[in-house]
């Protein structure tokens, strides 16, 4: 529950000792239940104060499909009409299994204000129960303070063993028994509790959590077993959520595990802990990052320790708000579905590409007169559809983005930019941009480039055949041969700020002004090469400023306009092409040594598959040909080329036009394996082969249908010399 009532930041009076904890004596490792196949999420979306039912693809936790076409499961009728913060309890005891309950906040703020929610808000909790997860009725709100509460925030409930009821807990303040309209100042927000055994009837409350003037909100547990328990808490006074661990029970001696000033991370609420249905010992915990987009997943594997990490979030579902995740088997998801269905999230992505041969090969030029489409996502009448699991959705992002950028490449400046909703196309970096790396705090040095000339000598590389099978003089630059190699730190540069004693800072230190302004190094870097007699650019290793910067910064989110204004890989690739002379045209992008995992664990096996692979091949490895005449050879390319890997190069050709002499092509795509069977040099590598074309563009006639006429076609144009080929597909992009 977020507060947004202005008030002084007190210094935290949280911390708590910290403690080793003997959990071997405990013998606390959560064991996984094979019977368990999905997760069900039960989340409010911000400004729709409802119950939204959320099914995750199969046992992928960190991946979420909306139920019910997207609309609420459960709409409240009683109190405000609106309920936050929904909690899916399970029943201990004789209901285990049989029944369950959603309770959550009584509060529609679209009614009201943050101040007033605070001062006269719902005193209720909201609760609705059902037999099988899939009905849910008898919604009632029942009053759970008295009338010096001033609200009652964020309801959640375990089942207490040692009690045999459910231990029910919220946030309230309270004011003045004197001050009966609650007018003058509150108390502190402290955790409240009560017990009942129906979600009828309850306890007398009291104090669970009072730590004033500290203002302490939305608690969850996570069992860790033996009556020991991990219990989550927002002190909304850092505006940051953190984690304490008890091994007697919910009245026991709770510490921070981590350290007596330990957090998870910060601007965040609504923690909601679930253990991973597959590996045991393994827990997830979503982070309602509600000054943003909602839900992030983070997970650990030592929870007793306090040890959180940032899940993969690509299959996550953005502006999911604080609810909560329960485990379900095969036949509950089945009823689930059954009645509420599953939704397919993703948008509707409509490409023509244009098929023409030209110099015994095929290369592409996307039809001008289709574009890349958003079409809303409650359409019905969109004739082709994927199951949207992971994968699925990583596969056609990157296909989607690899058909936007071949068709951008085909485009002048104005149409290309309008296409793609970018400021501009054509790159504001140009020449060898060394004053430029210097401003913006890099390291680039002609002596630090030569250090890591080994890079870029492939005599003795584990790719070797492929530059003999090519024609290609595989020495480094130092060694007489054509290949140049620069190493690119976004960290000791030479306007590096010194410290009062004329030193070099530690890396998390650095920090350099450009325009006025003082920023961070990110301890990003870039290895790249370049061979301008054969007309190669080389990207050989990489790390992003906005990843590194997480490292270095030691915080989740960051501010792009913290970033220097100099990042982009193909940017600072383009800066080097400037500082070799020879040949004027670009021939062929290498990626090389990849270890990105959505390339290599999903597009590159699934592009493969399409060729009838299984497996990454030494030299010459596969060759994908974009534009070819098979749909699954022509998707799969373009995917590769909308990967983390192919965007590269795409952008290298997309934004230097005017300096490489119009459109350039990628029309082959090649992966293979280095030459080696040792593991170390078994990473995949890409060539992105290219060519400077300029297709004949269809009439208008030749375009093709709505979606509602074709899902996928071939036909050939009024000429009878190009075809063109129209994919839909959904793809979350």
């Amino acid at each position: 529950m977020r507060l947004l009532t202005l008030c002084t930041l007190l210094p935290s009076v949280l911390a708590l000792p910290s403690q080793t904890l003997d959990f071997a004596r405990y013998g606390i490792a959560p064991r996984a239940d094979s019977s368990l196949t999905n997760y069900l999420g039960v989340f409010f979306l911000g400004d729709k104060p409802s119950v939204y039912f959320y099914l995750s693809n199969g046992n992928n936790a960190n991946s979420m499909v909306a139920m019910n076409k997207g609309q609420p499961v459960i709409i409240p009728t009683k109190g405000t009409q609106g309920v936050r913060d929904p909690a899916i309890i399970s029943g201990g005891a004789a209901e285990a299994g049989k029944k369950w309950y959603i309770i959550g906040t009584d509060l529609d703020i679209g009614k009201t204000t943050w101040d007033a929610s605070q001062r006269t808000g719902s005193r209720g909790i909201f609760v609705w129960e059902s037999t099988d997860l899939v009905t849910w009725t008898n919604e009632r709100l029942v009053t759970v303070e008295d009338s010096t509460a001033g609200m009652v925030w964020a309801p959640s409930a375990i089942w207490d063993e040692a009690k045999g009821q459910y231990f029910v807990h919220w946030a309230s303040k309270f004011y003045p028994t004197s001050d009966p309209q609650h007018t003058g100042a509150p108390s502190s927000i402290r955790i409240r509790y009560a017990y009942t055994k129906d979600f009828k009837t309850f306890s007398a409350p009291q104090d669970y959590i009072n730590r004033s003037p500290t203002n302490i909100i939305d608690q969850e547990f996570l069992a860790l077993g033996n009556n020991a328990y991990a219990r989550f808490l927002k002190d909304e006074s850092a505006k940051t959520v953190f984690t304490e661990i008890s091994t007697n029970g919910l009245f026991g001696t709770w510490s921070r595990p981590a350290g007596a000033n330990a957090i998870i991370a910060s601007g965040v609420e609504g923690p909601a802990p679930y253990w991973d249905n597959q590996v045991a010992g393994k827990a997830h915990l979503l982070l309602d990052f509600y000054g943003a987009d909602g839900y992030r997943p983070y997970e650990s594997s030592d929870v007793k320790g306090g040890k959180w990490t940032a899940s993969d979030r690509s299959a996550w579902p953005q502006n999911l708000r604080h609810g909560s995740v329960l485990g379900v088997n095969a036949t509950q998801v089945v009823a689930l579905k059954k009645k509420w269905s599953v939704m397919k999230l993703f948008f509707y992505c409509r490409l023509a590409i244009l098929i023409a041969s030209v110099a015994s090969r095929i290369a592409p030029g996307p039809d001008l007169h289709q574009n890349l489409t958003i079409v809303n996502s409650s359409s019905t009448f969109l004739t082709a559809t994927v199951n949207p699991a992971d994968h699925d959705a990583i596969w056609h992002k990157a296909y989607c983005r690899g058909a936007a950028l071949v068709k951008a490449m085909s485009l002048d400046e104005q149409n290309s930019t309008r296409m793609l909703g970018w400021p501009y196309t054509q790159s504001p970096w140009d020449g060898d941009l060394k004053l430029e790396l210097r401003k913006w705090g890099y390291l680039d040095d002609d002596n630090h480039h030569a250090m890591n000339d080994n890079s870029c000598d492939f005599s003795k590389h584990h790719i070797r055949s492929a530059f003999d099978a090519l024609g290609i003089d595989p020495r480094s630059a130092l060694k007489g041969g054509p290949n140049h190699c620069f190493m690119l730190e976004h960290r000791f540069g030479s306007t590096i700020i010194l410290d009062k004693n004329g030193e070099m800072p530690s890396i998390s230190k650095q920090r350099y002004e450009a325009d006025g302004k003082i920023y961070r190094v990110t301890g990003a870097y870039s290895k790249l090469g370049i061979n301008r007699k054969d007309g190669i650019v080389y990207f050989l290793d990489r790390t992003s400023p906005e990843k590194s910067a997480q490292t270095v910064w030691d915080q989740e989110q960051i501010d792009k306009a913290d970033l220097p204004a100099l990042r982009s890989s193909s940017d600072l690739a383009w800066g080097m092409w400037n500082r070799i002379e020879g040949e004027p045209s670009i021939k062929m992008i290498m990626s090389l040594n990849i270890i990105n995992d959505e390339t290599v664990d999903v597009i590159i096996p699934r592009a493969l598959k399409a060729m009838g692979k299984t497996e990454v091949e030494k030299w010459p490895g596969t060759d994908l040909i974009v534009g070819a005449n098979g749909g699954a050879e022509a998707e799969a390319a373009l995917a590769l080329i909308g990967s983390p890997n192919g965007l590269g190069a795409g952008y290298f050709l997309l934004q230097h036009k005017r300096q490489l002499g119009g459109d350039n092509f990628i029309w082959k795509i090649k992966i293979f394996k280095g030459d080696d069977d040792d593991e170390y040099y078994d990473d995949p590598a890409l060539f992105f082969y290219i060519d400077k074309h300029t297709p004949p563009m269809p009439d208008p006639d030749d375009t093709p249908g709505s979606p509602m006429e074709e899902a996928k076609a071939v036909r050939r144009s009024k000429d009878g010399k190009n075809f063109i080929r129209t994919h839909k597909i959904w793809a979350k992009l």
